[in-house]
């Protein structure tokens, strides 16, 4: 009896103690675990070279900032903003003085026109300095990193007759990150004085923000902004003569600095700093969330800005706690209007794909776009969206069999299965399988449109609340009355397009065919015509297709029924590097699952029942038709559509030259989650667990 007792003792301990590590090891399975990686803070790139550039970076906050230093040992502040006043950087590289004027509205002109005929990398702007008492605004082009580049931005722009004739004969130059230093100085009112001295007498001079040998801020003042040492010793020379009091030495460009001009390009004059392109780190914070920056669309975003350089470009990185970050992204890539189990899952997927990419670019963990996750600032967080992701906080989806992470992959919507891997990239991976997915939901209160046939014999879309039924026509078609003073008519059954034309109160219109407006689930693209979707393929297309496009079908499909292989012209495969890329080849398609409508692929039976297909006449035969069963003479078809309707009244568009659209389901790769299939799951009472599971195959979610 004793020994019995001693052997429950024993067992009840090693159970004991196996719980316990239960507990303190979420999900462990008796098999070696990977190690679940940490990050309080996320470095997001909102601006850099692998992804989007800009010139330059405007904040503004409606709170009291700091603009200051960040080293390797730590942030040192530097210069302190007032509430809501906006500041700009750049880096200090070479520019472009396109112009100058005592005008402030004659140098806007001349930025607004330059403007226009600017890449995405350079920008206009409209900055003063002071000659002799007097006020002179410079329209300079910038940035660029090497003279070279400047070079080659002049002559490109100077070729442009809006420009060049707006110059009035202004010896354009270009200026460079050359500086002479008039001295250094304790405070700033000591270096005014002394730039004021090189003002009156003609030479333009610069404030300059930098830290002495201590450590300390101080204020220089700096001459000349030189594209060459050459061109400095010139700077140098004219400076001594008009102001010999005081030695001029080359400035160091070996420390961190903030060179100040004013800038009038926007509706207030506001300071811009350029910064050395030496690995210099500018750091601008906020005691409170929501630093505006209006280069990227006006938006607002908790913690600090890290303003830098990568390969030479300016780039800008939105350092905050991890945990925040996702705030934004689950109310970015879901919203908060989903269920809350499916946000929960939106939170994990989102965790765990951020914690995947490690250090993705370099200088920053991930982007701001949906190349990565999309993630739109503290001013797009939703309430739903912050509570899912403090009910998830840490938790992460790993593989079933190592608790190594996976990388989640999601999509808007997966039109009604989701992919296999070989339908995106053509290579497998083992947690990623293709499943049933409820992506219908997406449908729900979307707008019914119509095609139609218009009073001139334009086809297009209107919507159906703007028309009410009035009758048929002789072939048993729907007609409908246009009941608002005038109605747009579109390209496809949503409002995205640019309108084709427009119908007015009363006009009747023919209704070939009524389809939901298009949405993630089910969509109708554009018609095109083929010489258009030519120029597109050969654009992005790995090969160019020889000759005219006369014909496109889907040769091959994928398991979730994806298009991995396209065939032009009967014979001539459309080649991509992966099949997904198809999307972007066919004029940004939303999905690869789709059909094509090939306007003129259309059979017509002809007398003794025989058939023709107007794609393997026209343009070599004509094409006629007789006008009714009695009519004995044919006249060839005209206009620019031709109907054909079958013994079922269903009525098929078409045209004599070969015209393409595209009919399809889902939007987005379709791997991994779909988000619209999500909410559907969420709403069937599925918890956020069950539906990563299900999109995902053999897998767990434990707490990091």
């Amino acid at each position: 009896m004793m020994m019995v007792k001693k052997r429950w003792s024993k067992l009840a301990w090693l159970f004991c103690a196996a719980l316990l590590w239960t507990l303190i090891l979420p999900g462990f399975s008796g098999t070696a675990q990977a190690a679940i990686p940490k990050l309080d803070n996320i470095r997001v790139a909102l601006f850099i070279q692998t992804r989007e550039t800009a010139p330059a970076v405007t904040f503004s906050i409606a709170s009291p900032a700091q603009i200051g230093l960040r080293t390797p040992e730590g942030i040192r502040s530097w210069l302190s903003i007032e509430d809501g006043s906006p500041v700009r950087f750049s880096i200090d590289q070479f520019r472009i003085v396109m112009y100058e004027s005592t005008e402030l509205s004659a140098a806007k002109a001349v930025a607004e026109e330059l403007a226009a005929i600017m890449n995405n990398r350079e920008r206009a702007f409209v900055l003063s300095t002071v000659r002799n008492g007097a006020v002179v605004y410079q329209v300079t082009a910038g940035n660029y990193q090497s003279l070279q580049e400047a070079n080659a931005a002049k002559e490109r722009l100077l070729a442009n007759y809006r420009a060049s004739s707006l110059l009035n004969g202004f010896p354009v130059q270009i200026t460079g990150p050359y500086h002479l230093s008039a001295g250094t100085f304790a405070t700033e009112q000591e270096a005014k004085a002394v730039q004021s001295i090189y003002q009156e007498r003609g030479i333009d001079a610069a404030l300059v923000y930098h830290e002495n040998a201590d450590q300390m801020l101080v204020c220089s003042v700096w001459i000349g902004e030189a594209a060459s040492s050459e061109q400095l010793e010139e700077v140098k020379n004219t400076a001594l003569a008009a102001v010999p009091e005081f030695p001029l030495s080359a400035a160091d460009h070996s420390q961190p600095y903030l060179y100040l001009r004013m800038d009038h390009t926007d509706d207030r004059a506001i300071p811009h700093y350029y910064f050395n392109a030496k690995n210099q780190k500018v750091w601008f914070t906020a005691s409170v969330p929501g630093i505006k920056v209006h280069e990227r669309y006006g938006r607002t975003y908790r913690g600090s800005m890290e303003i830098t350089q990568y390969n030479d470009r300016l780039a800008l990185i939105n350092e905050l706690p991890f945990e925040q970050y996702l705030y934004a992204v689950v109310s970015n890539e879901m919203g908060g209007s989903f269920p809350m189990e499916a946000l929960k899952a939106q939170a994990v997927a989102a965790r765990t794909y951020a914690l995947q990419q490690g250090m993705k670019y370099g200088i920053a963990h991930i982007s701001d776009t949906t190349y990565d996750q999309a993630y739109y600032g503290y001013g797009t967080e939703t309430a739903a969206a912050v509570r899912a992701v403090d009910a998830t906080k840490s938790e992460v989806v790993v593989n079933r069999k190592d608790h190594s992470l996976i990388t989640p992959f999601y999509s808007s919507n997966a039109g009604g299965f989701t992919s296999h891997t070989d339908e995106v990239w053509g290579t497998a991976v083992d947690y990623l399988h293709s499943v049933p997915s409820p992506d219908d939901v997406a449908e729900q209160g979307r707008h019914t449109w119509h095609r139609v046939i218009t009073p001139s014999g334009l086809v297009g879309y209107v919507r159906q609340d703007l028309v009410r039924t009035a009758g048929t026509t002789a072939a048993g078609l729907t007609t409908v009355s246009v009941i608002e003073p005038s109605v747009n008519v579109r390209p496809s059954p949503d409002t995205s397009g640019t309108p084709i034309t427009q119908v007015k109160q009363g006009d009747v219109l023919i209704v070939l065919e009524t389809m939901k407006e298009s949405n993630p689930y089910s969509w109708v693209s554009v018609t095109w015509k083929a010489d258009q979707l030519l120029s597109r393929i050969n654009q992005y297309a790995r090969a160019p297709i020889a000759g005219e496009l006369r014909s496109l079908h889907v040769a091959e499909r994928g398991i979730s029924g994806r298009v991995i292989s396209v065939v032009a012209n009967g014979h001539e495969k459309v080649q991509v590097s992966y099949p997904d890329a198809y999307r972007t080849v066919m004029g940004g398609l939303r999905s690869t699952r789709f059909d094509i409508d090939q306007t003129n692929d259309l059979t017509i039976l002809a007398a003794g029942n025989l058939t023709a297909n107007v794609k393997d006449m026209y343009p070599a035969a004509e094409l006629y038709v007789l006008t009714g069963h009695s009519a004995s003479t044919a006249q060839p078809v005209q206009g620019e559509y031709l109907y054909a309707m079958n013994g079922k009244q269903e009525i098929r568009t078409g045209t004599l030259d070969p015209r393409f659209r595209f009919i399809g389901r889902g939007y987005g790769h379709g791997l991994g989650m779909s988000q619209y299939g999500a909410k559907a799951l969420a709403e069937i009472g599925y918890d956020y667990q069950k539906i990563l599971q299900y999109y995902y195959k053999d897998v767990q979610v434990i707490r990091g």
